[in-house]
Order: C-alpha cells, then structure tokens, then sequence
C-alpha cells in the first residue's frame, strides 16, 4: 500500500463528491433540522467545484494505490486588529474524511499532518476545527493528536423555549 498525499484538483471533484457524501450523511443524522438528508449527487460536486477555485480554501487528498480514499479541507482565516482583537492567522479544518475502505491505516493522520505543516510554513500558530459533541471517535482522535477544546457551543431548540 502506497499513500500519496496530493492537492485536489478539478478530477478530483467527482471522488470529493463521493467522500463528501459520508460526511453529509453523518450530519444530517446528528442534525436533521440543520443538514439536508435529500441531497443529490450532483450538489457535492458543484459545492467543490467551487471551493477548489476559492483562494482561501485548499483540499489534500490522499490516494492509496489509485484511488482517492480521503481528504481534509482547511481554509486560512485572516482577523485584521480592532478594537477588541489582535491580528492573528489562523487556519481552520471544516472537514477531514476518510473511506470506510482505508479506515485504520493512517490517512486521517497523515492528511491533518500535512495540513499542520503547511500551517506551520505559513507561520500559523492555531489550527482550529470543530467535532459533534456526540462523535466520541472524532474528539478521540483529535485529542490523541494534541488538539484540546477552547470553547463550547451550546444550543437551545426553540420548543424549550
């Protein structure tokens, strides 16, 4: 098994479209009133279409023996100083999936590892990324990897209200 790490371009739409669909799906299962669960196979590909063109996105994938298994998707956030803030860069992750089929051989770590370098040329010193409360194998993972929480976000739905 060869693991090549690789900057999307736009062949990869289609297998970014593919992958997108897992994390669709998990969303939509944590957060129905948020995420769509009727989504068309065609909606991914021009959602990536778009983001590969965005200037402050960037999408690795990671194909093992010819096909893409994996990506993560970060984006460089830039906070100008004002009133109440320093400057600062930052970079966040927004997705990080990985093909059932190549779960376990470490192309979620070697894809945020990338991700952390590139950071690190850039002279960032916070990579931050949000986890579901209820995805114990996510935090699990980012905590293994020396990501800590910083804050909590709390919800109230509207009947409690």
């Amino acid at each position: 098994m060869v693991l090549t790490i690789a900057i999307a371009q736009p062949t990869s739409v289609p297998d970014l479209g593919r992958l997108h669909s897992i994390v669709q799906d998990l969303h939509a299962r944590l957060s129905s009133d948020i995420f769509r669960c009727d989504w068309l196979p065609s909606e991914p590909e021009m959602l990536w279409a778009t983001r590969l063109t965005d200037p402050k996105c960037k999408v690795l994938i990671a194909i093992i023996d010819g096909t893409t298994v994996g990506y993560i998707w970060f984006e460089i956030l830039v906070r100008e100083r004002d009133a109440t803030h320093i400057s600062r860069m930052r970079m966040h992750v927004h997705h990080i999936v990985v093909d059932e089929i190549a779960r376990g051989e470490g192309v979620g770590e070697r894809l945020l590892a990338q991700a952390e370098l590139e950071a690190w040329q850039l002279g960032i010193s916070d990579i931050t990324l949000d986890a579901w409360a209820s995805n114990s194998i996510a935090q699990a993972f980012f905590s293994k990897r020396g990501y800590e929480p910083v804050y909590i976000s709390l919800t109230k739905k509207a009947e409690a209200f």
